[in-house]
């Protein structure tokens, strides 16, 4: 919204908070004021701003303002307050008593959402019911009573459908003078959804048709009940296995059955409540069948057609509704002798998009109310959301580029802030990728467009670059250490990359099949009401080449249909088991129930709305027989975005133990690992809702060897179910409990003393706090004499001086004092000289922290590892440092993470196919923390002061170390330094803009100190 329509809402007054909120309860739960949530959502959903101004009140009393193309209120604050126009409804209706009942049966919890928001057409009080078999504290029914004040909700048990709770409130409904039936209409067919949107249309077409048919109700007292004209069936074509419990009951009503007549297919309707009566007090007398997801044949399906069947006869006493896909709403009497429907709704309703079909271009903007954004975030994708404010059917967009390029889509991807906002059930959104060619990193203008209407909806401008430059499949390996995720569009390299990783999967199935003996795998399956999704992951995994595995699959207390599904699924494959519990236990207890089931080997996760490759089991089994001292396993994935055929991007990295405990990258349904994995490090934790897969990764990559596997065959979609926890932002608070629980950076579990002496040498300038916490996590390392800290002070203030000495004269440490600030080189070469001839070395800076265990794991790994030259650990930076996302494009900027593997660096030499994390050879890194072997310094000798004062000695080095030496730099992730921001350069920055220029811009010494060393000078280094 723009700044100046928000000041002409404000100057005029027009918006009330309190009465906002009191008016729209979902906007006190969203994370904007109640003035941004109206001035992003409620205006473009139509909402009245305050008691002053109604939309469509003003909208119907101007119908003139239509051609202006100005929504109600834009039009109103522009001219219509200054035309006299009046923009409030009238007063008095917002307090009539009620006459209406409204009896909404929620079972579906994940429809709620946009039922209601279709209930909100109604404009005139109502008394709204609630029945359900869910709790009543139910986050999703708590919502619903929050926007409706007043509702009240009425527990039942889980039989009959939405008949049997209708039935049992009918004797309460009788004081109202018409009574409206809705329930959250999922189904198991083909054409559910479009047999629920045909159902809403009719009976809550929109605001203006509510009143006119409320009043044709009222104004016509012969009329008993009102439905959906498209669903209107014969009940002698529509009988199947009904007849039973139509006999039994119909002559006790005067019901002729041997008659025919119609019924609403679907048991959504108005009624009055005492056209009923008689038929709610013979069903009390009746006991509901227990739910079992059967689809006729029950007293539920014949109450059913009981409803209509009791009003006889029907002619004139019936009302049949129905909404053209141009929106014009039609009332029609029935009369003796109309026609019948005798098709099956599941084919009546095929290809039935009527919310989604062409409209005429000429249709009104009012008709239609649309609202949508783009939401470009830097990133390669063209985000956004497309919506009508009539209909909660999602609409196809175009995404128009440079007036040039258009690209389409169906905005149905579920979002939790449009639900949160007043968006229907929140499938509203979509998410496209510019062509290739457009990645120039140039600006490029875009239109959202309403493809139905030609509509431009929104607008905005985008800037694509690609941040990634590898060339082929070890750079791939290297990039991906520490940025994983590769988004579309595919450059040509890309794909060249994935088709090595296509090479890789069918080289691991082969292992796999030379197998003598091969191993059985468990596949936990948790679920819960999963019903759309489940059979696409099921039968993924029945198509694997590997054939030794054994499907568990674990219902959580589904309510869809899910568990019936299943149960009827194990009975086809052996190999599927299937495990129900009483309750909605959560997806932890879930997956522990399966874990302790399953008897396989080794052990896979996967979710019931996501799918494998058909070779992912044997590429996993065949790594495993590569990596026989592996205990787990993980490989990459596409990601898809909601139903999308095609991926948004690869997520796959190689193990990286740092950024892996900064931002999770390893999935749970591209994870693999051992029984004994299992035995030793336990389950899922129960007590967290969320994260509970990288809880447990980060768990097993502490206590036992994780590998990476460089091959794409998992399928994941996000934002194809509304009741995904990753959709479900409540949870963000269990991220800290996570890193609390293991963490908020990798670090060893234990490790071995020290072999040899060490000598620590510390570059001081000033920073007396850093240097007394540096000093402290040496000492507290408890090594003894075997460690030696010497500390070169670069000419310091007194009071760090003084620190200084009596640290010294308390033998703590050796000082070496510079009568001049030397910088960093030079100060270095005097420690390193003064250190114990018979000691390894370590340099470190004086804003450093050494963590228990990195000295000994420096040392361990230049003893052992080939070639040794330099070690390096994990520099941790901590999180918010500025720099931390230049070095580590993927990582979480608030957490800490090491940086010695860089991208700002390029450093990273390509990893092994199969890499475990513990060691990667690296061709720099900064001097901040080293370690070097006594051998490679006597070889090597001082660091190069000459020609790099402060800095570029570090490159030097490890460039003679490599090249000279032919010697390894290796980076080693169970060494562990934190370096905090430095205070140093600050220091000296503030004191002397001459000093500080020619040491840390030009990296040069004056004429006078460089000839008292003896240093020449370079014609190069000008």
């Amino acid at each position: 919204m723009s700044n100046a329509n928000r000041t002409l809402l404000l100057d005029a007054g027009l918006f009330d908070e309190t009465w906002y909120l009191n008016r729209y309860p979902d906007a006190s739960y969203s994370q904007l004021s109640a003035l941004d949530h109206f001035l992003n959502y409620g205006w473009a959903l139509g909402r009245c701003p305050g008691p002053g101004f109604d939309p469509q009140t003003y909208q119907q009393r101007y119908p003139d303002i239509g051609l202006s193309e100005l929504d109600p209120l834009l039009h109103y604050l522009r001219h219509g307050r200054h035309e006299g126009r009046l923009g409030q409804a009238d007063a008095n209706a917002f307090h009539q008593a009620a006459r209406l009942a409204v009896v909404v049966h929620a079972y579906h919890l994940d429809l709620i959402a946009s039922l209601a928001d279709r209930l909100a057409l109604l404009s005139e009080p109502f008394d709204l019911f609630i029945t359900t078999p869910h709790a009543k504290d139910t986050a999703e029914i708590m919502a619903l009573q929050r926007r409706f004040t007043g509702a009240e909700v009425v527990t039942c048990p889980n039989r009959g459908r939405d008949i049997a709770p209708f039935f049992s409130l009918l004797p309460r409904l009788q004081r109202y003078e018409l009574c409206l039936k809705l329930h959250t209409k999922q189904g198991v067919t083909p054409v559910a959804r479009q047999w629920r949107e045909a159902l809403l249309r009719s009976v809550l077409p929109n605001r203006d048709g509510v009143r006119q048919l409320v009043a044709k109700l009222r104004s016509d007292t012969r009329l008993q009940l009102a439905g959906p004209k498209s669903l209107f069936m014969s009940q002698q074509a529509m009988r199947f296995g009904n007849g039973p419990w139509l006999e039994r009951l119909a002559p006790r009503l005067n019901v002729p059955i041997e008659n025919d007549w119609g019924f609403f297919a679907g048991s959504m309707f108005w009624c009055r409540p005492q056209a009923l009566a008689a038929l709610a007090e013979e069903v009390s007398k009746q006991a509901f069948e227990p739910e079992t997801g059967q689809q006729d044949g029950e007293l539920a399906h014949a109450l059913e057609r009981l409803a209509a069947g009791v009003i006889q006869p029907q002619s004139e006493r019936l009302l049949l509704l129905s909404q053209a896909a141009s929106g014009e709403f039609s009332m029609t009497p029935y009369h003796s002798g109309m026609p019948l429907e005798r098709t099956m709704p599941s084919q009546l309703l095929v290809g039935d998009d009527s919310g989604s079909r062409l409209v005429n271009k000429t249709e009104s903007v009012e008709n239609l109310l649309l609202a949508g954004d783009l939401n470009l975030n830097g990133g390669m994708a063209i985000c956004g959301w497309l919506a009508s404010r009539a209909s909660s059917v999602p609409r196809k967009v175009r995404v128009r580029i440079d007036s040039q390029y258009e690209i389409e889509a169906q905005a149905d991807q579920y979002r939790s802030d449009l639900r949160d906002n007043g968006l229907h059930n929140g499938r509203h959104a979509f998410e496209v990728y510019p062509p290739l060619e457009l990645v120039d990193g140039e600006n490029h203008q875009i239109e959202l467009i309403d493809s139905a209407s030609g509509q431009t909806v929104a607008k905005g401008k985008a800037r694509w670059a690609f941040k990634r430059s590898f060339s082929d499949f070890a750079g791939y390996l290297a990039h991906g250490l520490v940025d994983p995720y590769m988004p579309r569009p595919f450059r040509e390299a890309d794909k060249r990359c994935l088709a090595a990783m296509e090479n890789v999967a069918d080289a691991l199935v082969r292992d796999a099949e030379a197998l003598d003996n091969a191993p059985l795998v468990s596949v936990i399956m948790p679920c819960f009401n999963r019903l759309e999704t489940i059979e696409a992951a099921v039968e993924s995994v029945c198509r694997q080449s590997y054939e030794h595995w054994e499907l568990l699959l674990v219902d959580d207390g589904s309510t869809d249909g899910t568990r019936e599904w299943c149960q009827r699924r194990t009975a086809t494959d052996s190999r599927i088991k299937m495990i129900a519990l009483d309750s909605n236990g959560g997806v932890s207890v879930a997956r522990n129930r399966g874990l302790a089931a399953s008897t396989g080997h080794y052990l896979a996760y996967l979710d019931s709305d996501n799918t494998w490759d058909p070779r992912y089991l044997a590429a996993m089994i065949g790594a495993f027989s590569r990596e026989p001292d592996a205990e787990a396993l993980y490989s990459g994935l596409y990601h898809y975005a909601g139903n999308a055929s095609e991926p948004a991007g690869v997520l796959f990295g190689p193990l990286n133990r740092a950024l892996l405990f900064n931002k999770n990258y390893v999935d749970l349904n591209a994870f693999c690992h051992t029984r004994a994995a299992y035995e030793r490090c336990g389950g899922f934790d129960e007590t967290l809702p969320r994260f509970v897969d990288w809880d447990l990764i980060r768990r097993y990559s502490k206590q036992l060897r994780l590998c990476s596997v460089p091959v794409v065959l998992t399928h994941y979609y996000f934002g194809r179910t509304t009741n995904t926890l990753t959709a479900n932002a409540q949870y963000s608070g269990y991220l800290e409990r996570v890193r609390e629980a293991t963490g908020h950076q990798w670090a060893p579990v234990s490790s071995a003393g020290l072999q040899r002496g060490i000598s620590v040498v510390i570059p001081s300038y000033e920073s007396l706090d850093d240097l007394r916490d540096c000093l402290a996590s040496l000492e507290a390392l408890a090594l003894g004499d075997k460690l030696e800290v010497i500390i070169v002070d670069n000419d310091s203030s007194s009071p760090v001086k003084d620190f200084l000495k009596e640290a010294q004269a308390a033998g703590r440490l050796r000082a070496i004092f510079n009568t001049c600030n030397y910088g960093f080189t030079q100060a270095v070469n005097l420690g390193l000289a003064a250190a114990n001839p018979e000691h390894d070395l370590v340099l470190l800076n004086n804003d450093a922290l050494v963590e228990p265990g990195a000295l000994e794991a420096m040392q361990s790994a230049a003893t052992c590892l080939p070639e040794c030259g330099l070690i390096v650990p994990q520099q941790i930076l901590p999180g918010d440092t500025p720099t931390l996302t230049t070095h580590v494009p993927y990582a979480d900027p608030s957490q800490p993470c090491d940086v010695n593997l860089s991208a700002h660096h390029g450093n990273i030499v390509p990893p092994p196919l199969l890499h475990d994390g513990q060691v990667l050879e690296v061709s720099f890194a900064p001097f901040f923390c080293v370690y070097i072997p006594r051998e490679t310094y006597r070889r090597a000798g001082p660091l190069d002061a000459q020609f790099g004062r402060h800095y570029r000695s570090d490159r030097i080095y490890c460039d003679v170390v490599r090249h000279l030496l032919g010697l390894r730099i290796y980076h080693v992730s169970d060494a562990c330094v934190v370096h905090k921001l430095q205070k140093s350069t600050r220091v000296l920055s503030d004191r002397s803009n001459s000093q500080f220029d020619l040491m840390f811009k030009q990296n040069q010494w004056d004429e006078t100190t460089r000839l008292s060393l003896g240093f020449r000078k370079a014609v190069w280094d000008i």
